[in-house]
């Protein structure tokens, strides 16, 4: 059985860094002098991170004490990626298209190691067999564009 559940900003276990602290028996929950005010910790001892940000990155402990004294302890690495820059989209014959005109769509990002998903009215982007993806997904061709593609 577990007595007591605590989380640690760091990869050690230092009073100085405890973010939360769950004791099962009483459902209490502590609060460390590292705790930010954005952090939740559950009965079953997971902690919730509230909007994260990249100052979140680094190491965390968990210790575990049971009732019996004994202690486990787990450290786990967070990596928060800082936010995408909004793509800007570039399209070809955007002005008076017809049917059979062929239309290019290309997504410019400068940010690396991003995937690129389309979307057409607020869903998933179902290929047809008029529509092309380049192999990175950042450019799509309609060839022939129809009234039903706008």
């Amino acid at each position: 059985n577990i007595l007591a559940y605590h989380w640690y900003r760091g990869e050690r276990i230092k009073n100085s860094q405890l973010i939360a602290s769950y004791e099962v028996d009483r459902q209490v929950t502590i609060t460390g002098p590292a705790h930010s005010g954005r952090e939740i910790i559950y009965p079953n001892g997971s902690l919730l991170f509230q909007k994260v940000n990249q100052n979140d990155t680094g190491y965390y402990t968990l210790s575990i004490i049971y009732n019996d004294l004994q202690t486990e302890s787990v450290i786990k690495q967070l990596y928060v990626y800082p936010p995408v820059a909004k793509p800007i989209i570039e399209a070809s014959n955007t002005t008076g298209t017809e049917h059979g005109v062929t239309v290019v769509l290309k997504c410019l990002t400068n940010d690396t190691g991003v995937a690129i998903s389309w979307f057409f009215n607020g869903q998933s982007l179902l290929l047809t067999e008029r529509m092309e993806l380049s192999q990175d997904n950042g450019t799509l061709t309609i060839e022939p564009v129809r009234r039903e593609d706008a």
